[in-house]
């Protein structure tokens, strides 16, 4: 099944407890709040694993050429979801050198972004998905409590300092080693989902 499939099918909130009141659940935003939006979703994409593995190769293989036409790129939905074999992109990240060690947690493991852009394209904010399928079929979806913010055009507001990060501050991260990487992050924040800072 796709991981698309099991996350319009998603139905049960998520609900935490922390371990000091085990007995007060509390819920924060998990894959069922996505469930519509994704079965409704106009554009869907499921990556066959030769489409994964170039798409990663052209981000990480040869990274300056990417950064230097960011300008050029657009989002080109409004609203779209994208599904790969994370395996396949794992061993691209590893054999092009901007990982140390392949990601063994990745084996059998499928991701999906629900992307939701701005009219011109420039902007979009991504929700990242994921399922173990090597464990069993009926594992359990789980959504990422960070959102990831992409402005093509790079106009962030300076990161927040780790207090303000807890509340909800935007995060920044970048990679000194690889200028060019760096250059693409600079296009990229990261917080947490309001109802998970909230908890």
């Amino acid at each position: 099944m796709r991981l698309l499939d099991r996350v319009a099918s998603c139905q049960i909130p998520l609900r935490l407890a922390l371990d000091r009141s085990p007995e007060v659940p509390f819920e924060v935003t998990g894959p069922s709040a996505y469930a519509s939006q994704v079965a409704a979703c106009p554009r869907r994409f499921v990556l066959g694993d030769d489409l994964a593995r170039a798409s990663a190769e052209l981000a990480f293989a040869d990274g300056a050429q990417l950064a230097d036409c960011l300008d050029l790129l657009r989002i080109p939905a409004r609203m779209m979801w994208i599904e790969w074999n994370d395996e396949v992109h794992k061993k691209v990240i590893h054999e092009t050198g901007s990982a140390a060690e392949f990601d063994a947690a990745a084996l059998g493991r499928r991701v999906g972004v629900l992307l939701r852009a701005s009219a011109d394209g420039q902007r979009a904010l991504a929700r990242t998905f994921w399922v173990d399928v090597a464990t069993a079929e009926s594992s359990d979806v789980s959504l990422s409590p960070l959102e990831t913010h992409i402005d093509l055009r790079g106009e962030f507001a300076e990161a927040a300092e780790i207090d303000g990060i807890l509340a909800g501050g935007f995060v920044s991260i970048t990679d000194p080693a690889n200028p060019a990487m760096a250059s693409r992050l600079d296009h990229v924040r990261f917080r947490f989902d309001d109802a998970w800072s909230a908890s």
